[in-house]
């Protein structure tokens, strides 16, 4: 069980580290063009959907039946260049996972977060750069949206460019809502070929191969998840008072092939498909787990853009 907690403060922290060495250009581009004005804006747009077909699920020895997922995401932010070594982060993030539940399954039907994001790219030497970042808003099953449900968790991550082809990150998690509450981690991007380009980086660890100039074929995993608070009540629907007004720490881990076809410059599509191999809903407060049992297949769609 303890694999899951690692793998989830690992997602929450790494899914924001990659998107560094995007940053790190532009600071280098900052230094290289010191006539840039006092301030210019970037844009960044992310969104995905997918769907999970349907896979049992059971609490210690007890089983239930079969639960579906839709997984949707939507992220924006815009990059404002302060001075030649500062960057200002400023959007919105929205998550929602809605799974179609099994009767009798302590599971709610939806689990969601809409948070603000608010952060900083610093260079902090050649081949350093530092992200702060926080994200604040409501995490819960939004069946009663009180301040309980607020959270704000924190990421701090460095990315060093050894050379071209190398960049190593690291980082630190802070969620004060999680099982565990702080974790490190690391990752590098390896590009050892003409086409290939290893990012061994979570969420989305895998290994691309750059078909044609605007085509990239690619294999790997994803973790996605996130802490949420369940509504006052919940509990009470299943004789289990424990699970009321309480934290629970979702966890998935897919492992797929895609497709990623640059449309426009800037602008990019990702196709892929795959199983999911493992899920787990933990309500770490009053220890009760329950997880998914066997294998379910999968499709995402997903949009990348940047300007």
């Amino acid at each position: 069980m303890r694999l899951h907690h690692t793998l989830l403060g690992l997602c929450l922290l790494a899914g924001v580290i990659p998107c560094v060495s995007k940053a790190s250009n532009l600071a280098g581009s900052m230094k290289a063009e010191p006539n840039l004005r006092p301030l210019t804006v970037s844009h960044e747009v992310t969104a995905d959907s997918s769907y999970v077909s349907g896979v049992k699920v059971r609490m210690g020895n007890n089983p239930f039946g079969r639960i579906t997922e839709q997984a949707d995401s939507l992220k924006y932010v815009a990059s404002l260049q302060l001075n030649p070594g500062m960057l200002l982060r400023l959007g919105g993030d929205w998550q929602r996972f809605s799974f179609g539940v099994p009767p009798g399954a302590p599971i709610p039907n939806t689990l969601q977060s809409v948070a603000m994001v608010v952060g900083a790219d610093l260079d902090l030497s050649d081949g350093w750069l530092l992200r702060i970042e926080t994200e604040p808003g409501f995490y819960s099953d939004f069946r009663d949206i009180s301040f309980s449900d607020f959270n704000s968790p924190i990421i701090v991550g460095f990315s060093y460019l050894q050379d071209e082809n190398v960049q190593w990150f690291f980082g630190l998690s802070v969620n004060v809502r999680r099982s565990i509450p702080v974790f490190p981690a690391m990752g590098v991007r390896w590009k050892f070929a003409d086409q290939w380009t290893l990012m061994c980086v979570l969420p989305k660890p895998r290994l691309e191969f750059q078909a044609l100039d605007n085509l990239t074929w690619y294999v790997g995993g994803e973790l996605k998840g996130d802490t949420y608070t369940t509504g006052r009540d919940f509990g009470n629907q299943f004789g289990i008072q424990r699970l009321n007004n309480t934290s629970v720490d979702y966890t998935e881990i897919r492992i797929g092939s895609g497709i990623s076809w640059r449309v426009h410059q800037g602008v990019s599509l990702d196709l892929e498909g795959g199983c999911m191999v493992d899920r787990e809903f933990d309500y770490h407060r009053p220890d009760i787990r329950i997880a998914s049992n066997g294998v379910a297949p999968y499709v995402q769609l997903a949009l990348h853009a940047g300007f």
